[in-house]
């Protein structure tokens, strides 16, 4: 088990390497979808195979003819193994990093079933449900900042995404 883990991890940080190579060379602009599976006080998170801070909100890239709604429903799916409903739009962000443009789009989403996380996946390690006022160490800045709007009953909130400085107007300091 130990070595298809080492494995799996490898794979994923030279996938990971590729894509931004790619990203770079081509300049695309991604659209993206992010999910706030709420249940009381508690979101879930997906923690990821790599990264410095791995975990994070489901989400992903959209598929050709897919629309916003059915590309949030599916990477839940994907990612944590649950069903949702749409709930509402939260925000809409822009965030240019490491040389490429995504377009990433927030919504509020009901869970309609347990979480079944994947096994043996190249890129999801495990879902769970974390406080949304004590998210674990490792969450990464957009999350932090996703949840924080959340919490404070912000609602259709435009703006940079992690990497910015300016969200809705109000002046936001990094997450250390």
């Amino acid at each position: 088990m130990r070595v298809k883990e080492t494995l799996l991890n490898l794979v994923y940080t030279w996938a990971i390497a590729g894509t931004l190579v790619f990203r770079q060379v081509t300049r695309a602009t991604r659209i993206g979808v992010r999910a706030l599976v709420v249940r009381e006080n508690e979101v879930v998170l997906v923690r990821h195979r790599g990264g410095v801070r791995p975990w994070g909100l489901p989400g992903g890239g959209m598929h050709p003819h897919e629309t916003l709604e059915e590309a949030v429903r599916r990477e839940v799916r994907e990612e944590a193994g649950c069903m949702v409903q749409v709930v509402r739009l939260h925000g809409i962000y822009y965030a240019n990093h490491r040389g490429y443009q995504n377009g990433i789009v927030v919504f509020v989403c009901a869970p309609l079933t347990d979480l079944c996380p994947p096994a043996n996946d190249l890129e999801i390690v495990t879902a769970c449900y974390a406080d949304m006022h004590a998210l674990p160490a490792g969450t990464d800045v957009g999350t932090h900042l996703r949840v924080g709007e959340y919490v404070r009953g912000e609602v259709g909130v435009v703006g940079q995404g992690w990497n910015g400085h300016q969200v809705g107007g109000n002046w936001e300091r990094k997450i250390k």
